[in-house]
Order: C-alpha cells, then structure tokens, then sequence
C-alpha cells in the first residue's frame, strides 16, 4: 500500500474529526447556556452540564447505531476474492464456489424466504454436482439474485440499493442549503452506501479495497463541501434568453421592446414572454448540487460492485484501474436522470402534501372564526 496516500489519508481524517468534535463541543456548550438562562439557579445543583453530557451522549449512540456498527458488520462479513464465476473454474472448484454462495444467504432479509432459498440451492448443487453446464447456470443465477435483485425473495439488489442511495443523496443536498450538513450527510451516506452493497451481497471486498474505497468517500466528502459553497452563490439562470438577450432576431424583433400580440408577430411575442423567464438561483445551485453529489455518490458505488465483481483484477494495473472509473462514472450518467426524474417528484409531492396541509389548516382557521363571529352576532 502507497506510504504516502496512507499518510495522507491519515491527517484527512484527523482534520475532520477535529472539525467535527469542535463543532460537537460548540453545539453542547451553546445548549448548555441555553438551559442555564432559561432555568437559572432554580435546582439546588446546576443541571445544564447534565444536558450537555445528554446530548453527546445521544451522538454518540447515533454514531455508533448509523456509522460505527454498520462498518463493523461490514468488516466482519466474509471477504471474497471475486463475486463472479470464471471460465477456467473446473468442475471442483466450482462445487466450492457454489457451496460458498449457499452457505452466505444472508442478503435475503426475511429468514423463512432465506433458509427455504439456502435449502433449494444446496439440494440443486447437490443434484447437479457432476454437470458442469449446470453448476455454472446456477452460480450466475445466484449472483444475479444478488446484483439485480429478486421479487419473490423480497430483495432490492446491488444495482438498486447504489440508485435509491443516489436517490437519496440528491434529495438531501438539494434540499439543504448548509455546506457542513451536506458535507457530514455525504460523509454518513456513502459509508452507508458501501455497507448496504457488501450486506446486499453478502460478501466484502479486499482491505485494500475497502481502504480505497473509504479515501474515495473522505474526497468525496471535501468536493462536497467546496462545491455547496459554489452553487450556494450561483445567480439566476434565464434558459431562453439567447445571446444576450437577443433571441428574437430570426424574427425581425427587438428581444429588449416589448411587442404587441396578433398574428404577424404572434411568435416574436411567445419568445419574448420565455425570455422574461427565469430560474431563481436558490433552485438552480440545489439542484445541480444535488446532481453532483448524486452522481459522485453513483460512482463510489459503482466502483464498490467492481470490486465485488471484478476481485483484485479491478485494482491491478493502471489500464484496469481507468477502465473501471470509466465504467463507473458511464453507469453514473446512465442512471443519473431516472435518479433526478424520481427525486424531484418526491420532493414535489412532499412539497405539495405540505401546502395542502398548511391551506386546508388556514381554511379551517378561517372556517371557525366565521362561526364564532356569526355566534357573537346572534
């Protein structure tokens, strides 16, 4: 393992837990005095230190719940050195490799669903343990269970769990609009990611796999919190003002004067109307932060499958490394829209459900004052 990335990754880490202990400490202390102000001297002993030390302590145990034990889980799962069948596996080795799989059925979550499954796979192994042809149908189908998931076994699947994860992340830096929550919300999440896609699998990459893959998340993490602030600062976007406001020409138009609507200049006047449009920047910097985070996140966990499925041939040489960051980052952009189409309508459902909620309370507001003025006039 490269020294230097080693120490580098090292003093990473130790600035970030400084960043975040001396955040944790600022807020505990802060709620301290708060409670000191609001009760003052009214108990005998002072009670605000009692609620700091509650309030670290609650961290903590969210720490250990969401972050700690997952990577603990993760690091106890069995390693394997390739989740994938190879062509040269003889007839034994593939028995083995089988036999693997079966006795690893943990990525089924419902235990009656998993210990049928595990039962009819050993039984299927064992029938077909001379036929080759056989062997290598029921590996790949198992792996497929795996990687893309199954109904009938209630299982998401690696490829799903990498997109709702994205899903998520898009979700929650485009709606935050503070670069240190979504730096730490990035930071938890794709931990989270990595720990969701070795349990969906039911196996773990190498160490230095895994090493590799915590850098990515901790760089990750730092773009994160440099590009919040970027968009934060974007301005509004007018996406049909062309040319500096110009978008009129074609049609003998002035974009900057107003135009008079009939039917000779019917079309002159649609575009200067789009022209007039434009995108606060608020929404534009959050959704295009989301989609950035969204699509880092895509790659960390998209390079994690090629560990699994590649073993230690996806980290040897300089061509293989490329080849499966390339790969990465084109399975990204291919999920990415689905990921921003099914993001932006959870937000504008929730959004929606939230103003009905806040019109339907102010109508009944409305309501009852009516009825009480009409009882006073009676």
């Amino acid at each position: 393992m490269n020294r230097n990335l080693f120490i580098i990754t090292i003093i990473f880490i130790s600035i970030i837990f400084i960043i975040l202990l001396g955040n944790v400490f600022i807020i505990g202390d802060k709620l301290g005095q708060i409670i000191y102000d609001v009760i003052g001297d009214r108990f005998e002993k002072p009670i605000h230190h009692y609620v700091e030390y509650t309030f670290y302590s609650i961290l903590f145990l969210l720490a250990y719940t969401y972050l700690i034990r997952p990577m603990i889980r993760v690091h106890c799962s069995t390693e394997i050195p390739i989740l994938s069948r190879n062509e040269k596996q003889d007839n034994g080795q593939l028995l083995n490799f089988a036999r693997q799989l079966a006795n690893n059925c943990n990525y089924i979550n419902d235990e009656k669903l998993r210990n049928e499954h595990k039962r009819k796979f050993l039984e299927s192994i064992q029938l077909h343990s001379a036929n080759v042809g056989k062997l290598c149908e029921l590996i790949d189908t198992e792996i497929e269970f795996r990687i893309k998931g199954n109904k009938e076994l209630k299982v998401l699947g690696v490829d799903n769990r990498i997109k709702e994860w994205g899903k998520t992340v898009f979700m929650v830096t485009a709606v935050s609009q503070n670069n240190r929550f979504d730096t730490l919300a990035v930071l938890v999440m794709n931990y989270k990611l990595i720990a969701d896609i070795v349990l969906a699998s039911g196996f773990r990459p190498t160490k230095p796999q895994m090493f590799k893959l915590y850098v990515k998340v901790l760089t990750t993490a730092l773009i994160t919190y440099c590009t919040s602030q970027v968009f934060t600062d974007i301005d509004g976007v007018a996406p049909f003002d062309f040319d500096n406001g110009k978008v009129a020409d074609d049609l003998g138009t002035d974009a900057d004067t107003e135009v008079d609507v009939d039917e000779s200049d019917f079309g002159a006047s649609i575009m200067n109307s789009l022209k007039k449009l434009e995108i606060p920047g608020l929404i534009v910097g959050s959704v295009m932060d989301g989609c950035l985070n969204a699509l880092m996140t895509l790659r960390i966990g998209y390079v994690t499958k090629a560990y699994l499925t590649e073993g230690a041939s996806a980290l040897s040489g300089t061509k293989n490394k490329r080849r499966v960051k390339r790969e990465a980052i084109r399975e990204s952009f291919k999920a990415l829209p689905l990921i921003i189409t099914d993001g932006g309508k959870v937000l504008t459902n929730t959004a929606s459900s939230i103003l009905a909620g806040i019109f339907q309370m102010h109508k009944s507001d409305i309501y009852n004052r009516r009825k009480v003025q009409l009882n006073e006039d009676e």
